[in-house]
């Protein structure tokens, strides 16, 4: 499976969403400052939610820009055998009780992808090839449980059965 069209996939998809982002505070921030959201009363706060949302749509717009420039500048090197698993990497994987009964391990069973990227975790990709690809980020518990093994290796909880990683 082919690496850089899942990254440049994922690299589309984080831009996408900060163009949106970017949209949506540029009118949440007109709209805090609109003369129409002045306080008639004590009781009203419109203009207040208002700039309390436009603070939270900004901090958005940091992390999404910040997840592109971490994106772009990440090495996706391939990967050999020899190589434990980090960050970069791409695994294909199968559940334990998959392998088992196909006999082995791979070779017909459900097979699962993932794309361990500095940001973007949760994001399912689709692989030219029609598979799914799901994206770990650094802090989900899979992808620590992921690093440092190798193909052929079996990990616990969940039970997955490295196949290959490239």
């Amino acid at each position: 499976m082919e690496k850089q069209p899942l990254v440049d996939q994922l690299l589309a998809e984080l831009n996408a969403r900060l163009a949106r982002m970017l949209e949506a505070a540029g009118d949440t921030r007109q709209a805090a400052t609109d003369g129409e959201n002045k306080s008639e009363n004590k009781y009203d706060t419109r203009g207040l939610e208002a700039s309390y949302l436009a603070a939270g749509q900004a901090a958005q717009v940091e992390e999404l820009t910040e997840a592109v420039r971490l994106l772009e500048t990440t090495d996706f090197p391939e990967w050999d055998l020899d190589t434990p698993i980090a960050s970069g990497a791409l695994v294909e994987a199968e559940p334990e009780d998959s392998a088992a009964a196909n006999g082995d391990g791979g070779g017909g069973g459900d097979l699962l992808y993932y794309l361990l990227a500095p940001r973007g975790g949760g994001i399912t990709l689709q692989a030219a090839t029609g598979e799914s690809v799901t994206v770990l980020a650094p802090g989900s518990a899979l992808r620590q449980k992921l690093e440092g093994h190798r193909a052929g290796d079996l990990i616990r909880d969940p039970d997955l059965l490295i196949l290959d990683v490239y």
